[in-house]
């Protein structure tokens, strides 16, 4: 890749189903909704990359061999419940259990030890429908009945797994945090401060509504996302804008934030990168334009500040985006 985003390669894969083509209609009157706004109140207001999928996604079996786009473009969020899936600690129902609604929330983003995976904190929120709530209850109590560790935060029992394939076998904790509802984190202090949340009213919360981020989100589309970038962090991230040249940004430090929405008919995908430089529009093409990797998506300026990126997603051109995409997310590995 000929981007200053070549050293970095991600991990992609989840479950995705039926996407609306509606990206950028209607979105500054669109509220965030009451379960939505209880989750950003839970979340430490410290993060700074979120991800939404609206359900219902049927939770897979196994991750298909050659996945698709949309597919590609979700099991990576749900890196943590799919490494339990081979152990057969899912339970099983005719249907299998459905999220109506998942969250993943990150922060602190830092290059890895050696290569692999970038280090970042996460917690990932999943909301499953009605009748599989005694199947989650039970496939908890199977998790911890076989995990290698439990932990106790406060009244609320862990499941302390470590992940697959990583080398620095960072920790995988999974907890009940209501019925019905998951916590699969993979830091222990922030899955502290999500419990500790979860059990007092919150005035603030994260991603607060005064984000100019905000009124280009299509939270209609069943999966979309959003970073705002923080200066408090970002000389020790490298994908940050905000921090000095590195192998997984392009410096920008006017750089506010950036959304995207992903469609499925047609298969497009679009994102918006806000931003005071002058030269935004450069700012963006050097980190986005890869011919050579067959990435060349349309960039123009919609009015100034605001930098939108789209290009269909079939074969090569969309998982290179989606490279990309999550390089930008604070998401990567390094090979």
């Amino acid at each position: 890749m000929n981007s200053p985003l070549r050293t970095v390669l991600l991990i992609l894969a989840v479950m995705l189903m039926g996407w609306p083509a509606t990206y950028g209609q209607k979105t500054a009157t669109l509220k965030v909704s009451q379960r939505l706004d209880q989750v950003l109140r839970w979340l430490p207001t410290d993060c700074e990359t979120l991800v939404v999928l609206n359900g219902p996604l049927k939770t897979p079996r196994k991750a298909p061999q050659a996945p698709e786009f949309l597919v590609s473009a979700q099991l990576f969020f749900f890196f943590g419940i799919a490494n339990l899936l081979p152990e057969g600690l899912l339970p099983k129902q005719p249907h299998g259990p459905k999220v109506v609604m998942a969250v993943d929330a990150s922060r602190r983003f830092t290059a890895p030890k050696g290569l692999g995976m970038m280090e970042f904190e996460d917690c990932q929120i999943l909301f499953f429908n009605a009748s599989a709530h005694d199947a989650v209850e039970t496939a908890l109590k199977t998790w911890i009945e076989k995990s290698p560790k439990t932990i106790q935060i406060g009244d609320t029992k862990v499941a302390v797994f470590a992940e697959k394939g990583q080398n620095d076998k960072r920790p995988l904790l999974v907890a009940r945090a209501q019925r019905g509802v998951l916590l699969c984190a993979n830091n222990r202090k922030f899955l502290e401060q999500v419990l500790a949340r979860m059990k007092r009213k919150n005035p603030d919360r994260a991603f607060p509504d005064s984000l100019p981020e905000w009124r280009h989100v299509d939270m209609e589309a069943p999966m979309w996302g959003m970073r705002h970038y923080r200066k408090g962090f970002a000389d020790r991230d490298p994908s940050s804008p905000l921090g000095p040249q590195a192998g997984a940004n392009v410096a920008d430090p006017k750089a506010v934030g950036l959304v995207f929405s992903l469609e499925a008919k047609p298969e497009i995908a679009k994102v918006r990168y806000l931003s005071g430089a002058k030269d935004a529009v450069r700012i963006v093409r050097r980190g986005w334009n890869n011919p050579g990797e067959k990435l060349t998506p349309k960039i123009h300026e919609m009015k100034p500040g605001v930098i939108e990126i789209t290009t269909p997603t079939q074969g090569r051109t969309g998982t290179v985006f989606l490279l990309v995409l999550m390089g930008y997310l604070g998401h990567g590995i390094y090979m």
